[in-house]
């Protein structure tokens, strides 16, 4: 995926919304959310040395990370 930023961008630009709505059912802050999915995104484009099969799948198994990992330092 990180050789692929254009692509990556159109995927931001349509995956946004969905992904900022599934972290927000789990930390439960809109504006904890959108940094999420920025974050999301960065960790994609970081960890991705391996091919892909199916891109939103993989974002959505990032966002849902990253989400549980900000409720349990909230919950702290």
């Amino acid at each position: 995926m990180a050789a692929r930023i254009g692509d990556l961008a159109l995927l931001y630009a349509s995956e946004r919304g969905r992904l900022n709505r599934l972290i927000d059912r789990i930390v439960g802050n809109p504006a904890t959310a959108e940094d999420l999915v920025h974050d999301t995104f960065v960790r994609a484009m970081e960890g991705s040395a391996q091919e892909i099969r199916d891109d939103k799948a993989y974002l959505s198994r990032i966002a849902r990370n990253v989400a549980i990992d900000q409720k349990r330092r909230d919950g702290r």
